[in-house]
């Protein structure tokens, strides 16, 4: 029995969704369902956006949907056709989005059909189907997960039984360098950050040094609850070294900044964490613009150039500094044409 209720938050684009349209059924308006039939477009039932579309060329702009699901979808593809379904339901997914997949074990039983019986239980209704297929190759689990992982999707959870297996992959939210895995800032991450935040000659450029009250709140407030910037980790330690500024200002264009424990200066670690921020903003979030400002002048504008930024200008007189002393405050940014030329 597939039990669908309401664990997928957000929009769902549903990859072979017409026909019983169980996922669209069980989500409603969230749903966009997708499929190359239109007669199965049409007997789908309403309630939700049904659209004519080929899974293997997905006519979405990247990092679109929360969630993609395949019920029982990926069955009626050729190899090919899966790996490339598969790579372009990756490719839509927002980070930190889930993958949903629905399916079961084939043996080729060709040139006789695979039948196979799905039962379906949504809110307090149960529907029984039957899905049959005419197809030379095989299916299986591992062979399904080794798709995703090849797409760049990390196993959430994974579930097998006679022959039917769920599987959920997530587009982690984080990324990983040599020596840091940068990630969201959770709660216990308040004494490191403190660290930070708390140190006046790491704050002299910025604004008076924080209290661990203060710092406590910003965490939850601002990095937290408004997912505005990242915590850099050092892999060795576990200890989060780096406050990294990074958040979307307008329709793809991130403006980023970065602050990092002074006992780690000159060691190359703001380099390392923001080049990786750089090109997961880029890479895989379609991101137009990057931008950073300072009011440091040479040092941190430094480091921009180093990252590819180009100088954007100046607002003179500014900024005041933790001794209430004005300061100009520079601008940089990187586009990504010039990202592009420059990988």
């Amino acid at each position: 029995m597939v039990v669908l209720g309401k664990d997928l938050k957000g929009s769902i684009l549903d990859i072979g969704g017409g026909g019983e349209g169980f996922i669209g059924r069980a989500y409603g308006e969230q749903v966009v369902a997708i499929d190359h039939s239109q007669e199965e477009l049409d007997e789908a039932p309403n309630g939700f956006e049904k659209v004519l579309m080929d899974a293997t060329d997905l006519k979405y702009e990247s990092c679109h949907f929360d969630n993609v699901t395949f019920f029982y979808t990926l069955m009626y593809m050729t190899k090919p056709e899966q790996e490339k379904a598969i790579s372009e339901a990756a490719r839509v997914l927002k980070s930190g989005g889930v993958l949903a997949i629905w399916d079961c074990n084939i043996r080729s039983a060709y040139p006789d059909p695979f039948m196979v019986d799905v039962d379906v239980s949504i809110d307090e209704h149960q529907y029984h189907v039957t899905y049959g297929i005419v197809k030379k190759d095989a299916q299986s689990r591992t062979q399904i997960q080794q798709l995703c992982s090849k797409a760049g999707l990390h196993p959430a959870k994974v579930t097998e039984e006679a022959g039917h297996f769920y599987l959920c992959y997530e587009k982690k939210a984080y990324m990983e360098t040599a020596r840091l895995a940068i990630r969201r800032f959770t709660p216990d991450d308040a004494h490191d950050l403190y660290e930070i935040l708390g140190d006046a000659e790491t704050m002299k450029h910025c604004e008076p040094a924080y209290d661990f009250e203060k710092t406590r709140d910003f965490l939850q407030n601002f990095c937290i609850d408004r997912n505005g910037a990242l915590a850099a980790v050092h892999k060795q330690s576990q200890k989060v070294i780096g406050y990294i500024l990074f958040h979307e200002t307008e329709p793809d264009i991130y403006e980023m900044g970065w602050i990092f424990n002074r006992s780690h200066w000159r060691q190359g670690y703001a380099y390392e964490a923001c080049k990786a921020v750089i090109d997961h903003a880029f890479r895989a979030l379609n991101a137009r613009r990057v931008f950073a400002q300072t009011a440091e002048g040479v040092k941190s504008v430094g480091l921009m150039q180093k990252l590819g930024m180009r100088p954007e200008g100046i607002q003179r007189s500014q900024t005041k500094d933790s001794d209430e002393r004005w300061s100009d405050r520079y601008f940089c940014g990187l586009l990504r044409e010039e990202w592009e030329k420059g990988r």
